[in-house]
């Protein structure tokens, strides 16, 4: 019988990004182990399915009772699936963090937390976000939206729904535990 997963962390790729994905894989793996009640689920097409398809084919795939996503070219804390197994025993609708961005070669701090303004990225500064996509949601919950069928904004289309549920309840990880990268010359995600 299987034991029941508590995180599923979810990631769509493309093939031009196998080594990324690679490592990605490996730093999440060697948190987990083989005994975590962790999942990582990985979806690579040939870039026949919008990032939206494939974000929402993964989250409907999910065993997990929390979702989190994490892209291939992205990278995630040391701790990150301590601290959201630990936060999630306090049983909450949706776990947020900080993340530290770079985008185009300027870093800053994303501070995701419920009823933020979603603020466009300030470099160098604190940048405040709803609970977004990256964040960890009860999947009960999330299977509630959807991802739209695009390569841009998706992710935005997926969580603003979900952030104005009434009633939600947070628990709130004040350390970056993701690390996003945005590069507009490699990105395959055009608007």
């Amino acid at each position: 019988m299987d034991k029941p997963i508590i995180l599923s962390i979810l990631t769509p790729s493309i093939p031009e990004r196998w080594q990324s994905l690679n490592n990605l894989t490996e730093q999440i793996q060697n948190q987990i182990g083989d005994d975590w009640p962790v999942e990582h689920l990985v979806f690579v097409d040939n870039r026949k399915r919008s990032i939206g398809r494939k974000r929402d084919g993964l989250l409907r795939l999910a065993r997990g009772k929390y979702v989190a996503f994490v892209d291939d070219d992205d990278h995630v804390h040391a701790n990150y699936t301590n601290e959201i197994l630990h936060a999630a025993k306090e049983n909450p609708d949706v776990i947020t963090f900080q993340q530290i961005a770079d985008v185009n070669g300027q870093k800053g701090t994303v501070e995701f937390r419920l009823g933020n303004p979603d603020e466009s990225f300030k470099p160098g500064e604190i940048t405040k976000r709803n609970a977004w996509h990256v964040c960890a949601w009860r999947t009960s919950l999330a299977i509630q939206s959807s991802f739209p069928n695009c390569n841009y904004g998706e992710d935005r289309a997926f969580s603003a729904p979900l952030c104005g549920l009434p009633g939600l309840k947070e628990i709130h990880i004040p350390k970056a535990l993701h690390y996003y990268t945005y590069d507009s010359a490699v990105s395959r995600a055009e608007p």
